[in-house]
């Protein structure tokens, strides 16, 4: 229930920020992850780390391994090629208040 406060948090400061995407909510999810997508992640995440917040790709694409490589069926993949160098997780953990997401929104929306 708290990270499901955090993630309409999240949600609801974020929602009209140029540049940031935010993926369509689940019904019933758990809040697990909080995942956005940005026009230039790597200055994205410059910015982020440069005001002491962490954020993580967190995923990688199995098929970008090389144990996976052998066994990939699907060697193009445009839909997932055109979103891998822009997603992003944002902090979302049980030891976050609402103010804390309301701080890492404040530094997204001053821009990157």
């Amino acid at each position: 229930e708290h990270r499901c406060s955090l993630v309409d948090a999240y949600r609801l400061r974020l929602k009209d920020v140029a540049g940031l995407k935010l993926f369509n909510a689940v019904e019933g999810s758990s809040a697990w992850l909080m995942p956005v997508r940005v026009a230039n992640r790597d200055d994205f995440c410059n910015v982020l780390e440069s005001k002491g917040v962490e954020t993580n790709v967190v995923q990688l694409r199995n098929d970008r391994y090389c144990v996976f490589q052998e066994r990939c069926v699907c060697p193009e993949l445009p839909n997932m090629d055109a979103l891998e160098e822009h997603y992003i997780y944002l902090p979302l953990h049980t030891r976050m208040e609402v103010g804390d997401v309301e701080e890492i929104c404040q530094i997204i929306r001053r821009g990157w």
